[in-house]
């Protein structure tokens, strides 16, 4: 997908202020929704198949809870694809219309597609360095669980095709939301979209991926999803996760990144212990050599 840019070959829409308040308080579309859903549909199913759905008995016996929300989605990020393929994945287990955070660029560029990507419920992260908005995220996504809603985060940070088998370390911005709202944490993963590169920038090649399927005759696609949980509560206010840690005192600052460090690697296993359920599932990994 291509970047818009302007004449300047600047980032042509920025973040406004009051971007993350608005999204706060913001619904989505049923109707773009659906109509999404069905769009990419026929696509989806051509290449992967209808894809394989793998739950828990604890995951099952939370289902009645899904309805109330504030839920916390923990997602790996292998492909592109996910962002395809997990709506449609989420509304046949009961998590309905959860919304996900995107780069600012590509995904909000082209005005059409700001439209679209709001209605779904999505919003922009604008992921330069220094330009980050830690505070208005945490606000956005407070507002939305608080109300109800449910986030898709994928708790790495990017896209990770160096050792895709491997859950890398968790990013504290998902941890603080669960935490400070107290949600339902969700952890869940994609067998059959990962590729493996090596290299950087320019000179970073596709190595090995796993080889879709048409309509999923020989290789399966499968969602899993593991235990929901909750994270277990600080013994320090929750408020102090907000606030910026280079003005927390010595020993604050100590319990506020070894409770980070904790609960992130609490996410973590659950994530690598999904990832390792759905290829099991699978039975095959990294086919194709490119």
């Amino acid at each position: 997908m291509r970047m818009a840019f302007d004449s300047t070959g600047e980032i042509s829409w920025e973040i406004p202020d009051g971007y993350y308040e608005n999204i706060a308080q913001s619904d989505v579309s049923s109707f773009v929704h659906l109509t999404g859903r069905l769009a990419l549909a026929p696509i989806s199913i051509a290449r992967f198949g209808r894809p394989v759905i793998d739950t828990t008995e604890a995951f099952e016996e939370a289902r009645p809870q899904f309805g109330d929300g504030n839920i916390i989605i923990a997602s790996t990020h292998r492909s592109d694809w996910e962002t395809v393929l997990q709506p449609a994945v989420f509304e046949r287990v009961g998590l309905h219309h959860a919304r996900p955070i995107a780069k600012l660029e590509p995904m909000f560029q082209p005005r059409w597609m700001r439209y679209v990507m709001h209605k779904l419920g999505a919003y922009a992260v604008d992921k330069r360095p220094g330009h980050s908005d830690n505070l208005g995220l945490q606000t956005a996504a407070s507002g939305i669980l608080q109300r109800g809603g449910i986030l898709t985060y994928y708790m790495e940070g990017a896209r990770m095709t160096e050792n895709p088998n491997i859950v890398e370390s968790v990013k504290p911005g998902g941890v603080i939301s669960a935490t400070v709202n107290d949600s339902l944490v969700v952890p869940t993963s994609f067998a059959g979209i990962s590729k493996l590169t090596e290299g950087k920038g320019e000179d970073k090649i596709n190595v090995a991926r796993d080889e879709p399927s048409m309509f999923g005759r020989q290789r399966k696609l499968v969602a899993a999803f593991g235990d929901p949980y909750r994270l277990e509560q600080p013994g320090f206010d929750v408020d102090m996760l907000l606030a910026n840690p280079r003005k927390l005192d010595k020993s604050q600052r100590g319990e506020y990144f070894d409770y980070l460090r904790e609960q992130s690697e609490v996410v973590r296993v659950s994530m690598q212990t999904v990832l390792d359920r759905a290829y099991e599932l699978r039975g095959s990994y990294l086919e194709q050599i490119a």
